[in-house]
């Protein structure tokens, strides 16, 4: 007793470590989350587009999904410094917010969220899970309202008035393709595992990912950290990881980020991305290498001799870092630290019991698959049977023609056609009757009166037993339907033995 007392605290203890644990991932990984969340907004806020206007900063704010807060506070914050304060984007940023809430509880939900307005309203996640379309609709009116405020503010220029236009256009847009990131994490978060990606979502979240990223490059400006060129660094990190989807991945990466940065450097990167995936499947440190090499060629063509100091350190750090990085699967311990790994008991007993539900359904309907086969090969095999010799209507003919053939130059040849013309016939039936069941035609079982009326009946027997033989040798070559029974009695034997490995496959041993 004092034993199964031990062991009952020990697991107890196990329990509440793991809970301990789980529960300290999951603050963890919502701190990382929010504080991206937060400098994304401040860094889409911090270098203006055309006509001084930031669009993106509203794209990602109308967009993203449980940290938007955050990003407003980003956004808040980046347009509070500086040297001046843009109040148009705060108060823009603010009704985006405003608008996406009042949408999320009083306007239809979308199709793909599952969530009735009761369960939504107790978390930020479910909060800002409205559809694609009032996410749009969202951005368009806080760039509305950051317009008209920009125009009244500014004294009705017209440059204002362009700004305006020009936040109409762009920032919906921008919404529109930074939503495939975030409404494909957030069905992920909700399905868990069991979740499958489409191809059309797969690129549209990679678009969506490569549209961010190339915000985010071009928000750095030109940016310098101890004489490192930080949106170059970042662009060719960038590059690089997405070089581990593919070649037409890296390049299509490298020449977006690269006109982020700078028209000039678009084909430095996609010649860096072409030249590490050339060289990286045969050497890591090769692909690295190469990298720096068609980088700092490609820079000192366009550049000149300035690319030494701006160019170089930024591509030697980038290349350096991410291949120490690939060494020691980072990005695959970042993938796994963000997964979700623990699941309740009910999930698990749920999934177990689809998972025997499928395998039982799998199983009965291949065994309906077999039967039909196993059934349509007696068939083919009966019918077979039956093609593979001639027809009483042959045999009858066969029986005629041996008769006419014998009989032709028979002096007896009117008596047995003529007045025993009836007891002729019968003979011919005996005869067929006998092939059709015995294969040959005997002459015991023929009638006494018929041999002694016919002095030729062994010469008719000896032509009727030949053309019986070749009749039945030619409908045996001719028929191929036994092929037909023989596939599908393969086709039903394989399906069983397919059904009896899986069942002795997924057998538990319980003695092991």
């Amino acid at each position: 007793e004092k034993q199964d007392i031990l062991n009952l605290g020990t697991d107890t203890l196990k329990k509440k470590r793991t809970r301990f644990f789980d529960d300290k991932k999951a603050a963890m990984i919502s701190v990382i989350r929010a504080t991206c969340a937060c400098a994304l907004g401040f860094l889409f806020t911090s270098r203006p587009m055309l006509f001084d206007c930031y669009p993106l900063a509203f794209s990602y704010l109308a967009s993203s999904t449980t940290y938007a807060p955050f990003a407003l506070l980003g956004i808040i914050v980046a347009s509070c410094g500086g040297e001046g304060i843009n109040i148009s984007v705060a108060v823009g940023g603010v009704i985006t917010l405003l608008s996406r809430i009042i949408s999320s509880f009083f306007l239809e939900k979308s199709e793909t969220a599952t969530y009735d307005k009761a369960e939504r309203k107790t978390t930020l996640g479910k909060l800002f899970s409205e559809s694609i379309y009032l996410r749009i609709l969202s951005s368009a009116i806080g760039v509305f309202s950051s317009g008209v405020w920009r125009i009244i503010e500014g004294g009705f220029r017209f440059y204002d008035l362009f700004a305006a236009f020009f936040y109409l256009i762009a920032s919906p847009v921008a919404t529109l393709i930074f939503c495939g990131y975030f409404k494909l994490h957030e069905i992920r978060e909700r399905e868990g595992k069991s979740f499958i990606v489409s191809v059309s979502q797969e690129r549209y979240y990679n678009i969506s990912c490569l549209a961010i990223a190339a915000g985010g490059i071009y928000s750095l400006g030109s940016i310098s950290l101890m004489g490192i060129s930080l949106p170059l660094f970042c662009a060719v990190a960038l590059t690089l990881t997405s070089c581990r989807r593919g070649a037409l991945y890296g390049i299509v990466a490298g020449l977006l980020l690269g006109v982020c940065i700078s028209p000039s450097y678009a084909p430095m990167l996609a010649l860096c991305a072409l030249a590490y995936v050339s060289i990286s499947k045969l050497s890591s440190l090769g692909g690295a290498v190469a990298v720096c090499t068609v980088g700092l060629a490609f820079g000192l063509y366009a550049h000149g001799i300035s690319s030494l100091s701006n160019d170089l350190p930024a591509l030697l750090s980038s290349s350096s870092i991410f291949f120490v990085a690939d060494k020691i699967n980072v990005f695959d311990d970042i993938k796994r630290f963000f997964e979700k790994d623990t699941e309740t008991s009910a999930e698990l007993f749920e999934k177990a019991i689809l998972s025997e539900t499928r395998a039982n359904v799998r199983d009965e309907r291949l065994r309906a698959i077999s039967d039909s086969f196993s059934s349509l090969s007696e068939i083919f095999y009966n019918l077979s049977s039956k093609l593979r010799r001639p027809t009483m209507l042959d045999l009858h003919s066969i029986c005629e023609d041996s008769f006419d053939a014998v009989c032709r130059e028979c002096p007896s040849r009117v008596s047995c056609f003529g007045e025993e013309y009836a007891s002729t016939l019968d003979v011919m039936k005996t005869m067929a009757l006998r092939l059709h069941s015995h294969g040959t035609v005997d002459e015991k079982k023929l009638p006494e009166g018929f041999k002694k009326r016919c002095g030729a009946y062994e010469d008719i027997i000896s032509s009727v037993n030949h053309s019986c033989a070749v009749a039945t040798k030619r409908a045996f070559l001719n028929e191929k339907t036994e092929i037909f029974a023989l596939d599908y009695d393969a086709i039903s034997q394989i399906l069983n033995d397919a059904i009896l490995e899986n069942e002795n496959e997924f057998k538990i041993d319980h003695k092991l």
